[in-house]
């Protein structure tokens, strides 16, 4: 009668390694030409951040009862390398791309278990996601070992003040140009994440967040256009 019905928000699974592997129609290969040869993974669900731009707190918020160590869950590495392996039998492709908030979910034990068994197990060249501040020297070492080529790393917005009060980015400049400098001294890619046209955003701090890329020289810099 015109009614929308909302049906309740289902229980999370806590233990991602029981669910299926996701279904590939039968022409993904085409897109993994298109993309370089390139092959999507995701290895996790949820982020421990709020930014205040992001979908990510609003799908938390769905669940009032449920902590971020419940909400946030990411597959085992065994299971991650074991649908890579599947993937190999299937299809042809010389590059992994991870398309997780935070790859690891910031667990160190999992990188480390994660890149014995990608090496052994697969071993291409990877990209992934994360924070800067979730970088240190043991993290660019596993990175480095087990083959991660590209980071995909947040900027946003290169006045410090607005990204701190505006987008609750509560990271520094020093920590964004350290993790550019590392990378890059490790031969790692960077890939930065920029938004222009955000809410009280002056002229003054989008020239900011040009001239930080441009101190940054990341390979790639992305600019969205901000939308609610």
């Amino acid at each position: 009668h015109g009614v929308p019905i909302c049906n309740p928000v289902a229980t999370l699974i806590p233990d991602l390694d029981t669910l299926p592997w996701p279904d590939r129609f039968h022409d993904h290969q085409r897109l993994i030409n298109a993309d370089s040869g390139t092959v999507k993974v995701i290895a996790g669900r949820g982020c421990y951040y709020a930014c205040t731009y992001c979908y990510a707190k609003q799908m938390w918020a769905h669940l009032p009862n449920t902590s971020k160590n419940e909400y946030v869950r990411i597959r085992t590495p065994g299971n991650v390398v074991g649908e890579l392996i599947h993937l190999q039998q299937r299809y042809n492709f010389v590059k992994v791309g991870f398309h997780d908030d935070i790859f690891w979910g910031g667990h160190l034990d999992w990188l480390r278990e994660f890149k014995q068994r990608y090496l052994e197990g697969v071993g291409l060249p990877y990209y992934c996601a994360a924070r800067v501040e979730m970088f240190n020297d043991e993290v660019f070492d596993l990175l480095q070992e087990s083959r991660c080529y590209l980071l995909l790393i947040g900027v946003e917005s290169g006045d410090r003040e607005y990204r701190k009060r505006i987008l609750r980015r509560n990271m520094t400049d020093e920590k964004i140009e350290y993790v550019v400098k590392e990378a890059r001294r490790r031969g790692i890619g960077i890939w930065t994440f920029n938004m222009v046209g955000m809410l009280d955003e002056g002229y003054r701090s989008m020239l900011a967040t040009a001239r930080l890329n441009w101190r940054l020289k990341p390979d790639f810099a992305m600019c969205s256009v901000w939308y609610p």
